[in-house]
Parts: structure tokens; sequence; C-alpha cells
């Protein structure tokens, strides 16, 4: 009899966001920054690291499904920051734990013309045969 059929393997996704896009509807320039493995993906957070001052906005997460179309799933509001020799720039980790279905997309824009560096964690589902009688 068969315990388990499931694996689980990690997926960390990073994407570098650089082009304004004020729009909340889903058009513009948004980045993807981690896709679903076949039997789907646990994205548990979400580290933004700013690589630049920056001025007060908004990094916004979208969820693409399969045919393309963004979905706006959370807005997280960055404050202003300027870096200096003992102030370091911008930074936060987001906890999400969603599921992605297979081929579903975490995607992400910012509102203002500045650069920021998105690193997603996340769990590859994976269903195993089982063979075990």
């Amino acid at each position: 009899m068969c315990n388990s059929n499931k694996k689980i393997t990690p997926n960390t996704g990073m994407a570098l966001l650089t082009t304004a896009n004020p729009n909340l509807n889903g058009t513009g320039s948004i980045v993807d920054i981690i896709t679903g493995a076949n039997d789907g993906t646990m994205i548990d957070s979400l580290t933004i690291k700013s690589l630049v001052s920056n001025n007060q906005g908004m990094i916004r997460l979208f969820i693409k499904d399969l045919s393309s179309v963004y979905y706006l799933f959370q807005e997280i509001m960055i404050p202003t920051t300027v870096p200096t020799s003992v102030v370091q720039s911008y930074a936060a980790t987001v906890e999400l734990g969603i599921n992605l279905k297979a081929g579903y997309s975490l995607a992400a824009s910012t509102q203002l013309s500045e650069n920021f560096s998105l690193i997603a964690y996340g769990t590859n589902y994976e269903m195993c045969d089982c063979n075990v009688k």
C-alpha cells in the first residue's frame, strides 16, 4: 500500500523590476517571477529589495493564468528610502502562502521607474507513481 504519492522540491524564482507601470488592470510592463510546476507550486514568501534610492510607491503582485491574463493579487507600499553608508536600501519579506496551478505565474510590476530585485521562495509538488505492492 502506498503511504505517500507526493514529492516536494524547492523552487526559487527571481525577477528584476525596472519599468514604471501605474496600471492596476493587468496591462503594461509586468514581469513573471515564478511559474507553477506540473502538479502545482506553493509560494511561501517573496523578498523585495530596492537596488536604488526610491520614492514612495507601490509594488503590485499579479497572478497570470494560462491565457496570459494578469489579475491583481496584492499591493505592497514602498516607503521613500535613501541608502547611505549607514542606511540600508529598502527590503521586506512578504508572507504569501498561495498555491499556483500548473502553468500559472506569480508576477509583479513597480509603480515608479525604480529598480527592485524580487525573490519568490516556493515548493513544487510532484505526484509520484506508487509501485509498492
